[in-house]
């Protein structure tokens, strides 16, 4: 967010100093970028109270009429903060892989 608002500041004190030397396209970017970030942080402070009153956060997903509902109340009880460290590895191609077993085709017939 401050990067994107550096890039806005530096674009508008060259307009401000009628500098020819602007990028529109870099220019357009990240005016784009800023108000996406901006919709995120403004649907992210909408914390809905229920009728039961638990927590929910809805987001509209971007680009559809449909939205996301996270109960906040749930969301807190599956979060675990733990003590321990955690071993990180490079994750490979294999991870991401269905594991199959060979059948064997002894006896089988084409039906």
């Amino acid at each position: 967010m401050v990067k994107t608002r550096k890039i806005i500041d530096l674009m508008l004190s060259r307009l401000d100093g009628l500098d020819t030397n602007i990028d529109v396209i870099q220019y357009s970017m990240t005016v784009n970028l800023l108000e996406k970030k901006m919709r995120i942080l403004k649907n992210l402070n909408k914390i809905v109270e229920a009728e039961s009153g638990e927590k929910e956060l809805t987001l509209p997903v971007n680009g559809t009429t449909k939205s996301v509902k996270i109960d906040m109340d749930k969301l807190k009880e599956s979060i675990t903060f733990l003590d321990a460290a955690v071993d990180e590895r490079q994750a490979s191609a294999e991870d991401n892989l269905t594991k199959c077993e060979d059948i064997d085709p002894t006896g089988l017939s084409e039906e």
